[in-house]
């Protein structure tokens, strides 16, 4: 939750005496504690620090408690100085972390034994000990004639009086939970605090005893300020030691009014509920209990039903009071407007005002969903309908919809942050827009994510507000509905309300996931929310079945009135395919849609030999019953010319691949390149991009879109490259690859090749390669030039060499780091904390004893490779005169600035 971290707290371990005494300074978070638990409960007590979590950060809520640890609880509740009161119990069973805590209750009568000389402490506590031992607490039974015989049945009895077991699951006799004890102590602190009145009449004479009467239990009450810290209501006289003030609660004793519940307001989202506040520090804001909640469409039907026309019509006969009988809708944390020409805040309205919008959400055996269609103020697929109807009739309408990001780097330990690309927000159906491109480890968190992650998040008032992990499901499409549904290995995802775009075909959102047209048999994945529906289509899984490039396009010949063209899939395959419906996007009528258009405009009357290049381009298809390709123009196919955009060359390996073009791509960019002999190959990741000259005389163009089809995405997602008259040299460049050592070998069964898997550094990752045999690999070599193949095989196409930004030192015997200053054998760079830096510790030289003891984790290792900062490569190889090599690259020809540095070292001696 925004601005509520997670933090780690001492917990139950061998340090369980200071441990439970920790003080938490924010709210727990605790990463296995759900919204199932009592989350209110644990983290109140873990910011007064009752109760809290282990070692690891986790609070344990479903762990059993013993009668041990709950002596622990009660001397943190009482705030017990338990080292007083070492040694000074009668018990012989109690462990010694425990003893203090057990003495300290037993002296103060909050507990007592098995037996004269047992305490039981390795037992659960069950629900009724821990309630009697909280009642003794708050002044309950003082005296055994309280028990009246049966300690168990008085002290159920009188909690239910108090409401002590609110929202405690265990039964009477149960073994206590970590969480139930929780809520059980929360409703103590919330508790009012009670003395005794002892008119019990005793008589005593030779041989007979009498007592008359009974003890009675009065609230204590208080004038002072913290007597209304957490509840402000005052007793009847009968009930309490006097009329002066309110009834003192438990935790407003024993905090003075540090502790502070406030009652009648409302959490992030717009969900009524309690906030609490500890040493002028927020705890939280927590929901009631809602009265229904619906996570697809809940109709106004229902709704009508839910709240009862009896109390709807009480609102609408309300005419004098915000306090009772109002109705309230919130949306994302917001206030929602009704949208009728005379727009109502629907915000506590009743009567008149209440009556303008009712038809909008209760209406009797309405089918139709509650809210406002269109909008983020309306029950759908995935979105979280709540529904409040407290005890003053008021009704509160709460909808909270789920978008997706997906993280662009890996998470910064360093910084705390996360970068993310948002993919939808609530302005997609009319909200504001949300401009987060970081997140923040104070607000979220982020440990675990990782680039291309996507990110399930909520929004409170224009603010990202939680954040989830997002399941992906990847699977081969059976079937499929545009705009409702797709069904992946026999499985059937239906869309969610805010799924990325609409399915109207005129809108400029159409070509987005909701309107994915899939080809059945192809892989596709889906992003799906908490509730399983589809929030977006992934592009890298779907590009290759979901669209294509036309490169010329005829009539058919005869006497058919079909149209025939060239097209050629991202897959690699081409087709000469029949064409149906034909869309282009342009403009009309002053709005950007799609147009259908007449085929016949473009012809040119011309045979597929001599084909038209009008229509030359990317689209996105479906394929009809007829076999006909129902095509629509990408709207980012980015052309200025009838075969896209003129370029001098294209260059592999550059982000800038098309010289003398805006274009740029990235590892996702697929390329398609038709050669001179007709030959197609797809090139997917720009550092897998060919080299590519037009020949002299002639011109070169690059057709690309972007990734989603979507303008507002920097990078290219598919191009087609027509090289018929130009020269293709297929390689990839600016690829760092250390090739390690041989980790096994395999024969390719359909080519019949042997094939060896390469242990290897890939820019500056520890993965595998799998070459072919006479790939020109050899071990412990670091190489700039690689290609891979359609197959995936690498080959090498050159060692790395100095260059104007490369350099090398074969003999390298000397390093030190500091202040950002990197000296290798007396030369001078600079490091920042940019610099990737990868050492490869491989002990074959004639001091390779001591890189084995000093250096490795594991001494008997042929080599270790370890990424470090330049603080670590100090600390590492500063002391020593090195038998080494190393290899780095700068930013740029004119810097010192390194940009990576890979250093071997194959013995040590130390310095004296």
């Amino acid at each position: 939750m925004r601005n509520l971290k997670r933090v780690l707290s001492l917990g139950m371990t061998a340090a369980m005496i200071t441990g439970l005494m920790v003080v938490g300074t924010s709210a727990a978070g605790y990463s296995d504690v759900s919204t199932e638990d009592n989350v209110e409960a644990i983290e109140v007590l873990q910011s007064v620090g009752v109760m809290v979590g282990d070692e690891n950060g986790d609070f344990n809520p479903d762990q059993l408690v013993t009668r041990n640890e709950m002596a622990v609880v009660m001397s943190n509740l009482m705030e017990y100085n338990v080292a007083t009161y070492s040694g000074t119990s009668p018990f012989t069973d109690v462990p010694s972390w425990a003893e203090p805590y057990v003495a300290a209750c037993w002296t103060n009568g909050i507990t007592a034994g098995t037996s004269a000389t047992t305490y039981g402490g390795d037992q659960s506590v069950t629900t009724a000990q821990a309630a009697l031992m909280l009642m003794k607490a708050l002044g309950y039974f003082q005296y055994n004639s309280d028990f009246n015989g049966d300690w168990q049945l008085a002290t159920v009895s009188q909690g239910n009086k108090i409401n002590l077991f609110h929202d405690v699951d265990s039964g009477v006799r149960d073994a206590m939970t970590r969480n139930d004890v929780a809520q059980l102590v929360l409703n103590t602190l919330e508790a009012g605090m009670v003395e005794a009145n002892d008119n019990i009449l005793n008589v005593e004479a030779p041989g007979v005893s009498v007592s008359t009467g009974r003890v009675t239990y009065s609230y204590v009450t208080s004038t002072e300020s913290y007597a209304k810290a957490i509840d402000d209501t005052y007793a009847v006289s009968e009930t309490s030691i006097s009329t002066q003030g309110p009834i003192v609660e438990l935790g407003e004793k024993l905090y003075d009014g540090d502790l502070r519940r406030t009652e009648n307001t409302h959490d992030a989202y717009g969900r009524p509920g309690t906030r609490w506040v500890y040493n002028l520090d927020e705890v939280g804001t927590y929901a009631d209990t809602p009265l229904e909640t619906y996570t697809s469409k809940v109709t106004k039907g229902e709704l009508y039903s839910l709240i009862t026309k009896s109390n709807l019509d009480d609102i609408s006969d309300n005419h004098r009071t915000h306090d009772e009988y109002t109705f309230t809708v919130y949306s994302d944390g917001v206030i929602v407007e009704s949208g009728k020409e005379s727009a109502v805040s629907i915000n506590s309205v009743y009567g008149s005002s209440f009556d303008t919008v009712r038809p909008d959400f209760f209406s009797s055996n309405s089918s139709a969903a509650a809210g406002y269609g269109y909008t983020n103020a309306v029950s759908g697929k995935g979105v979280q309908t709540e529904v409040y109807l407290d005890d003053d009739g008021n009704v509160t309408l709460v909808y909270i919809n789920t978008y997706v990001m997906q993280a662009t780097e890996d998470y910064n330990e360093d910084k705390d942050t996360l970068n993310v690309d948002v993919i939808t927000d609530p302005s997609q159906l009319g909200g504001d827009a949300i401009g987060t491109t970081q997140l923040n480890g104070d607000d979220f968190d982020l440990t675990g994510y990782a680039e291309d992650d996507y990110i399930l998040y909520t929004v409170s008032d224009g603010q990202v507000e939680d954040i989830y992990p997002a399941e992906v499901v990847t699977g081969e499409v059976s079937a499929y509905s545009i705009g409702n549904s797709v069904t992946l290995d026999g499985t059937k995802y239906e869309y969610g309300a805010q799924i990325e775009g609409v399915k109207d075909s005129s809108s400029a959102n159409y070509n987005k996931s909701a309107a994915t047209a899939y080809r059945v048999g192809d892989t596709a994945a889906v992003v799906l929310d908490q509730s399983g529906y589809v929030l977006y289509v992934d592009s890298a899984a779907i590009s290759l079945g979901n669209y294509l490039y036309v490169n010329d396009m005829a009539a058919k010949s005869g006497l058919s009135s079909s149209y025939i063209a060239n097209a050629y899939f991202s897959d690699g395959t081409k087709a000469e395919i029949t064409l149906g419906d034909v869309y282009m996007w342009e403009t009309k009528d002053g709005k950007d849609q799609y147009v259908e258009h007449s085929l016949s405009e473009y012809t040119d009357d011309k045979d597929i030999t001599m084909g038209s290049s009008k229509m030359n381009g990317w689209y996105s298809y479906s394929v009809n019953s007829d076999g006909e390709y129902n095509l629509r123009e990408a709207k980012s196919y980015n052309h200025n010319d009838k075969n896209g955009i003129k370029t001098s060359k294209i260059e592999g390996g550059e982000v800038n691949f098309a010289k003398g073009t805006t274009l740029v791509g990235n590892s996702d960019t697929v390329m398609l390149v038709l050669d001179e002999d007709n030959d197609l190959t797809v090139y997917t990741g720009i550092n897998n991009f060919p080299d590519i000259t037009p020949n002299a005389g002639y011109d070169l163009y690059v057709a690309a879109m972007k990734e989603k089809d979507d303008s507002t995405k920097a990078y290219a997602s598919l191009v087609f490259v027509d090289a018929s008259n130009a020269d293709v040299d297929d390689n990839s460049t600016d690829t760092l690859l250390y090739v390690l050592d041989e980790d096994s070998r395999y024969v390719d069964s359909e080519d019949n090749e042997t094939i060896v898997v390469w242990n290897a550094i890939l820019n500056g990752k520890l993965t595998t390669i799998e070459a072919k045999l006479n790939s020109g690999f050899t071990q412990y070599n670091l190489y700039e030039k690689v290609s891979v193949d359609s197959d995936g095989y690498y080959e090498a196409k050159g060692v790395f060499a100095a260059d104007n930004d490369q350099y090398v030192d074969d003999n390298l015997s000397s390093v030190s780091v500091s202040g950002g200053s990197l000296m290798l054998d007396g030369t001078g760079y600079v490091v920042t904390d940019d610099t990737q830096i990868i050492v490869l510790l491989q002990p074959t030289g004639k001091n390779g004893d001591l890189v084995r003891e000093k250096m490795m984790t594991d001494p008997d290792a042929d080599y270790e490779v370890k990424t470090v900062t330049g603080k670590r490569l100090d600390s590492m190889l500063g002391d020593y005169t090195i038998d080494g090599e190393a290899a780095l690259v700068t930013v740029d020809s004119d810097s010192r600035v390194v940009e990576t540095l890979y250093i071997t070292v194959n013995g040590a001696v130390a310095n004296k």
